[in-house]
């Protein structure tokens, strides 16, 4: 399928231009922040989606309520915005963790988008699937236990990006 074909050439352009800039993907692809202002990153989140450009693992320690969920949600809507084939498994400690603080979030930060953007990501329960294309690219909740590890197993793809949240 070409996907290609069915966005203009003003969002491939930003498309590219944001593969290469993670720490601009906030300010271009979302209208305002949940709180109804203009998006306003952390210094720590900017310096981690510069990281994004060279480093293949991306570790962050912190307190609660800190931004780490919206970290991940930018990381996630980013990687599935830029990278194509891609799939996200995303996992947690618990599935209130995963569902209730990750899920959530992407889904509230999903509503802020530009609605250029917007349009090229469906968000679902358990799922985010890019529009033109769902077999091939989709961001996946799973959790994953001791007792169930095969959860992560069998992602496929030429770009694949796991997270794992507290």
């Amino acid at each position: 399928m070409n996907v290609a074909a069915k966005v203009s050439k003003d969002d491939l352009d930003a498309i590219e231009y944001l593969q290469k800039h993670p720490e601009e993907f906030p300010y271009i692809v979302y209208d305002k922040g949940p709180d109804g202002q203009p998006v306003k990153l952390e210094e720590w989140q900017t310096e981690c989606l510069k990281a994004l450009r060279k480093k293949k693992r991306i570790s962050i320690r912190a307190g609660h309520g800190v931004g780490k969920s919206a970290y991940l949600t930018f990381v996630i809507h980013w990687f599935m915005l830029t990278h194509y084939p891609c799939k996200v498994p995303c996992t947690a400690n618990s599935q209130s963790q995963l569902f209730d603080v990750l899920w959530s979030e992407l889904g509230v930060w999903h509503r802020c988008m530009k609605p250029e953007f917007k349009r090229l990501l469906i968000h679902k329960n358990d799922r985010i699937e890019l529009s033109e294309d769902p077999a091939n690219n989709f961001a996946v909740a799973r959790t994953s236990r001791r007792e169930n590890p095969e959860a992560l197993q069998g992602f496929h793809s030429e770009n694949v990006l796991f997270v794992i949240d507290e």
